[in-house]
């Protein structure tokens, strides 16, 4: 990161969330590690995801039809979300920002524009409904129009919430409102 002139902030980000990604291996599975290599963790070492506070972000190609002023193969700043803790709008405004102005420097804005994407499962609409109307997921979820969405009948996105591997709701813990709530809309 130093030879590339990026600032100490930002690693020391990046590995907050390397670290993230162990506890929740240990969370999970029982022992420390990794185990989302596939798409995301890699782009770190490739220096194509970056950290800036709460959020990590990527240039990529939208890989979509048209939506709006957006082609395929137009580039767009993808949104990864890191665990480890509440996502105050505050922070997300702020990772933006420093996103925003990161890019810049980088010069990779076209006409100074960051379109930014996420594919989450904060994002779908059926489970948004789950978040009370002022929470910062809530808020988080409404800085976004809705390209396309689908469902997940595997439930493979169980661990993210829950913390366990296994995907049995009535074994689901429930010690906070999010996971009450998404129990609650599961089991209906």
């Amino acid at each position: 990161y130093k030879n590339r002139g990026y600032d100490d902030e930002m690693f020391y980000d990046t590995v907050h969330d390397l670290w993230c990604k162990n506890n929740e291996c240990k969370e999970v599975f029982g022992i420390r590690g990794t185990f989302v290599f596939k798409r995301w963790f890699r782009r770190f070492f490739l220096n194509t995801l970056f950290s800036f506070g709460r959020l990590e972000i990527g240039a990529v190609s939208f890989p979509r039809e048209q939506f709006k002023e957006i082609k395929q193969g137009d580039r767009v700043f993808d949104c990864h979300i890191p665990s480890g803790g509440r996502l105050p709008i505050e922070e997300v405004y702020a990772s933006l920002k420093k996103a925003y102005a990161f890019f810049k420097k980088e010069g990779v804005l076209k006409d100074d524009i960051m379109i930014v994407t996420c594919h989450s499962w904060i994002l779908y609409p059926e489970t948004v409904k789950v978040f009370g109307e002022n929470t910062n997921l809530r808020k988080f979820a409404d800085l976004f129009d809705i390209v396309f969405s689908e469902e997940d009948p595997e439930n493979d996105n169980f661990w993210r919430i829950f913390g366990v591997e296994y995907k049995d709701i009535d074994k689901a813990p429930q010690d906070s409102s999010l996971r009450r709530n998404l129990v609650a809309y599961l089991k209906n």
